[in-house]
This record gives C-alpha cells, structure tokens and sequence, in this order.
C-alpha cells in the first residue's frame, strides 16, 4: 500500500522539507527508528504537503491494524459499557452507581489533557520511545488528514483496558471502579468520535447542532479551532480536543499564529467532509 496523495489544492496546510528526512514511497517506522532525535522532532509535527497518508509497516497485517473506521469504537465499546452499567445498577445502589459514574465522566477531562500532553508528546529518549512516539500519535501530526488514523486502534485500547481496569478494581473495588470505567469509558468513545468530526466531517456536524450561529454550533467552532491551532500553530499547546476549558486552567491555551485562522474553519474539499 502505497501512500495517498491529496490534490494540489490542500497544499496550502502543510509543510514540506527542502530534503525531507524520509522516503514516503517506504515505510516509515523503520526510517523513524533510525532518525536522529533532533531532526525527528522538528519533522514530525508539521503537517506534510501533498501527501494524505503513509505506510507505516512493511508487515501488510501490521498496517492493516493501523487503519480504523470510527465506527469501530461505538461499535465494540458501547455494548460493553451498556451491559457494564446495568450490572452495576442491578449489583449496588443506583444513586452510588450513578455517583461514580458522574466521577467517572468528568475524570475524562482532566485525563484527556494530562495523556496529550504528557504521553501522546512526551519527548522521546532513545529510539525505541521515538518509534512508540511516532506509532501511537506523531503519525497523525504528520498527516492529520487520514480519515482511518484518527481514532486508536481497538485492539491498542483493548489491551489497555486489560491492564487497567483490574487494577483499578484491586484499588477502588468494583462499586466504585466499574461504574467509574463506565462513565469514563463512554466518554472516551466521545473523545474519539469528535477527533474524527474535527478532522473529516466538521461541516455535517455543524449542520446537524443547528448551523455556525447557534449556541451548539459555536461551541463545537470553538472546539474545532482550538483543536486545529494544536496541529497547524503550535503541538506545544492547545491539547484539549473534547473541550476548551482545560488548556485556560492548565495554562495551555496558545495564541493565534501562522495560518490557524484558515486551517481552523470548518470547511468540505474534494475528497470528503473535511476540516481543513
């Protein structure tokens, strides 16, 4: 699988190298692995010209599971946490289950900041941790236009969820944990379906809350715009996706620069509904 080109037409939110540090007609795992640190940083987050995906792996299983329909996350979490939550209604009382359920879903917030910023662009300290770095999120800096690279891969939150949630059981116990995960479970497939709106169907989205001048509109205008000045001013700040209130408390909240104005306006091009 070779990599997908865009039009001419998108060049203008992006960035290329005079001589860029990789061979994009090959996969890039492997070149990332031997990078120099310095110059892998500098590449990595910007937004790559002319060029809407890149293969990753030279194992076509490998690549495959890189590739994720959005639906795939409401499709096998919800279930889960539908069954999870009536257990827990039918186990315990329900105002301590809706309690911690509550907890659960404000926990998210917080979460989805602190694991942006601290892991997803932690800096890496030897070539395996830049591999990871690329793998798990810097591939969508580099093209944030592939639709199927915009959610993580279930079978990554899988094996996430098999080490934490019994942990997090052992610690908590299962009155407070499983209703806990419920919520905070729900409101990661939230998270993973407004990163995908962001980035691909900002305009049906818009249109669906009511057009750019109503209440949910503007809301979702301003999540877009924080989001997108993540990708084309600075990755540095600006790490909220599901919200804007985290970057003001956690002093994150980046000034408008370069071509954010642009790039942060929900707009369709040829190949989809995307945001540009």
């Amino acid at each position: 699988m070779q990599h997908r080109r865009t039009s001419s037409g998108d060049d203008t939110d992006g960035e290329r190298f005079e001589d860029p540090p990789v061979n994009y007609d090959e996969p890039v795992v492997p070149q990332v692995y031997a990078m120099d640190g310095k110059k892998y940083l500098q590449w990595v987050h910007r937004p790559v010209k002319g060029i809407e995906s890149v293969r990753m792996f030279r194992s076509d299983f490998w690549e495959r599971l890189s590739f994720t329909y959005p639906v795939a996350v409401p499709g096998l979490w919800w279930p889960v946490i539908g069954v999870g939550l009536s257990l827990m209604y039918y186990w315990y009382t329900w105002w301590w289950v809706t309690l911690w359920f509550s907890i659960g879903l404000f926990s998210w917030f917080p979460a989805e900041h602190l694991i942006h910023r601290c892991l997803f662009h932690m800096t890496p300290w030897s070539a395996w941790t830049q591999r990871a770095h690329f793998m798990f999120h810097a591939v969508h800096h580099l093209t944030p236009k592939d639709r199927f690279r915009l959610v993580m891969p279930p079978f990554v939150t899988m094996n996430v969820a098999l080490v934490c949630v019994p942990l997090t059981v052992l610690l908590l116990d299962m009155c407070r944990a499983g209703p806990w995960w419920c919520g905070f479970g729900l409101m990661y497939t939230v998270y993973d379906l407004i990163h995908y709106s962001i980035h691909h169907s900002s305009r049906r989205v818009l249109a669906f809350l009511g057009g750019e001048h109503s209440r949910l509109g503007k809301v979702y205008q301003g999540i877009c715009t924080n989001h997108l000045k993540h990708h084309y001013n600075d990755h540095t700040t600006n790490f909220g996706v599901t919200n804007t209130c985290t970057d003001r408390f956690m002093r994150t909240a980046g000034a408008t620069r370069g071509n954010a104005e642009t790039a942060a306006t929900p707009q369709s091009d040829s190949g989809g509904d995307r945001t540009e």
